[in-house]
């Protein structure tokens, strides 16, 4: 089974946002966080820590990873202007009700993590068998 980085799966949060704005503001928490620490990852990985693809590799698989440096350069530079229109433009709201939301949806995503792990026989998300 292959295991994308949980930011991979906010982009059925984008089709629910285009669907219901309501409902999209209960993942407003979790799109924030998802947001900031991806956009921390994307300096990290270019600046501080080159191997940090390599790293991120052996638990996820991504689909940056094969891709030449000026690939990804461009690729990440795309995605952090994205994951910028979210932090200006989703919807806010920060209730309990939101913030439960949240939550439930990072732990339904450890709970297909740990169970694709237990599938694979290995380590919970390493995708070596890719």
């Amino acid at each position: 089974m292959i295991v994308f980085p949980i930011s991979y799966y906010s982009v059925f949060l984008i089709i629910l946002l285009l669907i219901n704005k309501k409902y999209a503001s209960y993942f407003y928490p979790f799109m924030i966080t998802s947001s900031v620490v991806g956009i921390i990852c994307i300096i990290i990985g270019f600046t501080i820590w080159p191997g940090f693809d390599e790293f991120q590799e052996r638990y996820f698989t991504t689909l940056l990873y094969n891709m030449t440096y000026k690939e990804k350069v461009i690729s990440n530079m795309v995605i952090t202007f994205f994951k910028i229109l979210i932090l200006i433009y989703w919807p806010k709201n920060l209730s309990l009700k939101a913030f439960l939301i949240s939550i439930g949806w990072v732990i339904s995503y450890l709970i297909i993590l740990k169970i694709s792990g237990k599938y694979n026989g290995k380590s919970i998300g390493n995708n070596s068998n890719i």
